[in-house]
């Protein structure tokens, strides 16, 4: 029997009266702890009460963890098992456990059992090993002063940018030219060739893709200079990273492929559990974790900003990003792309937490054709280049602006413009000073900018 194909009402019935059939008797070994030595079901003590720190687990939490491994046995898809987990919560726990630490727990106790092959499998069929029951590894000082200078310690991939064997973020807006980034990103490593003037190794890279699909992206890849015979490894399943099986063929795939370098487009599309939940946000970071620990792999995932901030701009950078603030403080650097002007991109260090501040990295970029359109090449753009091109890209917007509203004073202009008022400010005198618009004072002597009639 499998429940994969089940909608969540059938889901809910599973447990309502379960029992294995007698000629399948379980052994007073496979027996749940604590269970009813008499009853024909190793999983019927699940379906029974549990009060706290009580009953036939020894209390709620244990129990909890015991049903996921019924549901792993019964092959449950994950989404389904937090249905049915919770169910289960409200009506044999008393009382009833937080719902957030019931989505917690399960997704934790998910990635420990084993899916079962057969229907009726027990925890010793699983082959199942509580993480409280394994051995610690005290390591010693010594162990750590070595590991230091033998070169076993923080070692990067990319100076100053991305840890190698580490974890990392980098998000934008929408069309803030994340996927270009991460793309350019994946062709520099598979070639070896230089990625934002930084010398870069030749490596094995993997991008799963899950957000602009393989027609789209081999647009991209073709026109950022990727060449015939390089390592790179595409891939654009519906790979989700809380069901173990797709967790254990991506570690296999990593392993067999040697890849060095995973880039994950994007962060939701793999994963489906809530993002703002900062119990669930610390299971997918342990996934990654798991994942980086088993093979070495150097990890970059890509996530959306918030489409409108919450009580405003927050100082803290990485609070731009979807979702619990959890998500980037499990990470070793995060990084975040905004549109700085017309073709032109800021990148930001928005969390670090292995690298002084003054060697952040801070650079902006543009995306730049060549005259048939046939290739593309992220350019870093210096601080003079950015700042004429930061100009001119102001005095267009104030000049569209005028046209489409006649004249506005400056406090109107800057809420059209959509940017700090001393930088529009400052752009419409420079745009006045050239005799490219006029100003005619107003009422309480506001300034009254608008564009010649010569030029309408």
């Amino acid at each position: 029997m499998s429940a994969t194909h089940l909608d969540a009402e059938e889901f809910l019935r599973l447990g309502d009266g379960y029992e294995r059939p007698r000629t399948q008797r379980a052994s007073s070994e496979e027996r749940a702890p604590g269970a009813d030595q008499g009853t024909e079901n190793t999983w019927a003590a699940l379906f029974a009460p549990h009060p706290e720190g009580a009953g036939p687990f020894g209390g709620r939490d244990n129990a909890l963890t015991a049903l996921v491994g019924f549901e792993r046995a019964k092959r449950f898809p994950f989404e389904g098992g937090v249905v049915f987990a919770l169910h289960w919560n409200v009506t044999y726990c008393d009382p009833p456990l937080d719902e957030a630490f019931v989505r917690e727990r399960v997704s934790r106790a998910w990635a420990e059992w084993t899916e079962g092959d057969e229907p009726d499998a027990t925890p010793a069929d699983l082959r199942h090993t509580s993480p409280e029951a394994q051995e610690w590894q005290i390591k010693s000082g010594d162990y750590l002063l070595d590991l230091e200078t033998g070169g076993g310690g923080l070692a990067w991939f990319i100076k100053n940018v991305l840890v190698r064997g580490g974890y990392h973020f980098v998000s934008a807006p929408a069309a803030g030219a994340k996927t270009w980034f991460l793309i350019d990103l994946a062709v520099a490593v598979a070639s070896g060739r230089s990625w934002l003037a930084l010398d870069v190794p030749q490596a094995p890279v993997l991008y799963l893709d899950m957000e602009i699909g393989e027609a789209q992206f081999s647009t991209r890849f073709k026109k950022l200079g990727a060449a015939r015979g390089l390592p790179f490894h595409y891939l654009d399943e519906d790979v989700k990273l809380d069901r173990r099986a797709d967790v254990d063929r991506l570690v296999a795939l990593i392993q067999q492929r040697n890849i060095e370098l995973l880039v994950i487009d994007t962060f939701s599309r793999v994963w489906t559990g809530d993002e703002n939940d900062n119990r669930q946000v610390r299971a997918f970071g342990a996934t990654i974790k798991a994942i980086r620990k088993k093979t070495g792999v150097t990890v970059v995932l890509a996530h959306h900003d918030r489409k409108t901030r919450l009580d405003g701009d927050s100082p803290i950078g990485h609070e731009k990003m979807r979702g619990g603030g959890d998500i980037a403080a499990q990470c070793d650097l995060a990084y975040a792309i905004t549109r700085a002007g017309e073709n032109l991109f800021e990148v930001t260090t928005t969390k670090n937490r292995v690298l002084p501040a003054a060697d952040a990295l801070h650079v902006f970029f543009t995306l730049e054709d060549n005259d048939d359109r046939t290739t593309v090449t992220l350019k870093t753009v210096d601080a003079a280049a950015r700042s004429e091109q930061a100009q001119d890209d102001m005095a267009g917007r104030i000049r569209s602006a005028l046209t489409q509203h006649g004249a506005l004073n400056q406090t109107q202009l800057t809420e059209r413009v959509g940017a700090r008022k001393s930088l529009v400010v400052a752009a419409a005198e420079r745009l006045l000073t050239e005799g490219e618009i006029t100003c005619e004072p107003g009422a309480r002597g506001t300034k009254m900018y608008r564009i010649p009639e010569a030029q309408n």
